[in-house]
């Protein structure tokens, strides 16, 4: 007897479904659904915060999308047992978070490294820890009043 297998997350893949928010969240486990909760939390101060989900293409599939007006911030990506936070930072953005004393070291490390498209560092952060999304999530509250003073300035 075979037993028709389904990889999980294949229900993120269908463009004309969007998920719900808690089949979502089980997708990563206990774990990530605890640092996904937590990470919520600490960006739910952002001022203008939009939190979406988003049909990124059938690679990623849906994804929690986050972004003040137009200016996106970041999405999350939540597999089985594993989150990760994606953001792009401009030069101005990568500048600044890096002279920033509110930016944790581990932070400036993932920045410095991250590969460059462009004039963009293209940043992916594993959420693994506490500590992981506290620091992700203060790099994102930097980000947005960057985005806020240029779109005032405007």
């Amino acid at each position: 007897m075979t037993i028709a297998t389904c990889q999980i997350g294949d229900f993120l893949k269908d463009p004309t479904r969007q998920p719900d928010w808690a089949q979502l969240t089980r997708l990563g486990g206990d774990r990530a659904a605890i640092l996904f909760e937590e990470l919520r939390r600490r960006v739910s101060v952002i001022d203008g915060l939009v939190e979406e989900l988003v049909y990124q293409g059938p690679e990623l599939g849906w994804t929690p999308h986050y972004r003040c007006g137009e200016t996106g911030l970041f999405i999350v990506l939540i597999r089985p047992g594993a989150l990760e936070a994606v953001a792009m930072l401009d030069r101005p953005q990568r500048e600044r978070a890096l002279g920033s004393s509110r930016v944790a070291h581990r932070m400036k490390q993932r920045i410095e490294s991250a590969p460059l498209e462009g004039e963009e560092a293209h940043l992916r952060v594993p959420l693994a820890r506490v500590e992981d999304v506290r620091a992700f999530a203060s790099l994102m509250l930097l980000k947005s009043q960057k985005s806020k003073s240029a779109s005032h300035a405007r």
